[in-house]
């Protein structure tokens, strides 16, 4: 082997290992970049926790509940049971099972 060859490959070596700590180096900004990013958030969750020990638990229910009843949920909707035959709704669940033993629909 000649000493240009061996010329040729430490500089390849040299470039290659230049170019990898420039890649590794923009690497780094940017998980310095997330990293404060994510300090912020830690932030703002705090912020927000202190600001929900502010309110109780049975005020945070009646808030949630309002806003259900308002939007249409479950809980402002009585339960309806429907006789399996001729579909008529009933408010109770024994109701329902009367019809359908004396239903004209069977």
């Amino acid at each position: 082997m000649k000493i240009s060859s061996i010329f040729y490959i430490v500089a390849l070596v040299a470039g290659v290992a230049i170019q990898a700590h420039v890649d590794h180096n923009e690497f780094e900004a940017r998980d310095w970049l997330d990293e404060f990013h994510a300090r912020e958030l830690v932030l703002d969750y705090h912020a927000r926790a202190g600001t929900l020990e502010e309110f109780s638990t049975r005020d945070l229910v009646d808030e949630l509940a309002m806003r259900l009843e308002r939007r249409g949920g479950k809980l402002s909707k009585p339960k309806t049971y429907m006789c399996p035959y001729c579909s008529a709704k009933y408010a109770t669940a024994k109701e329902a099972k009367d019809c359908s033993k004396f239903c004209k629909a069977k």
